[in-house]
């Protein structure tokens, strides 16, 4: 019994991700708690998303301006870039409509089409 109880508590900190689970564009969902929730999706999205590629390729879509009363109008940033640890903690950089922008969340899972990550902050470490 003691045995299998350390396999499962080794298999939850062996949890590994890569930046090839992270390919797609991700729309964002709704929020759940602390996590953010996002879908896999194709297609042109009019709402935010995330676009991740090869080689820490980044587009983003985002809101247009410092206003966010609706209707919102939203723009699509490319030339950014992301970074993936193995343990989760993801590195977002790109334009904004202020600027250059630097977020850092912790992906919490990445299963099927559903990715959950936490925001832990902004601007550089």
């Amino acid at each position: 019994m003691k045995a299998s109880i350390f396999a499962f508590f080794a298999l939850l900190l062996s949890v590994s991700f890569s930046p090839e689970q992270l390919e797609g564009r991700w729309e964002y969902v709704y929020n759940d708690g602390s996590d953010m929730v996002y879908a896999l999706t194709t297609g042109d999205k009019k709402g935010p998303w995330y676009e991740f590629a090869e080689k820490g390729d980044l587009t983003v879509r985002q809101n247009a301006g410092w206003c966010g009363t609706p209707p919102v109008s939203y723009a699509t940033y490319r030339g950014g870039t992301y970074d993936l640890t193995k343990k989760g903690k993801l590195t977002m950089t790109h334009k904004f409509w202020g600027g250059i922008d630097t977020t850092h969340y912790q992906l919490a899972s990445i299963k099927g089409d559903t990715l959950r990550m936490s925001f832990l902050g902004r601007g550089g470490e």
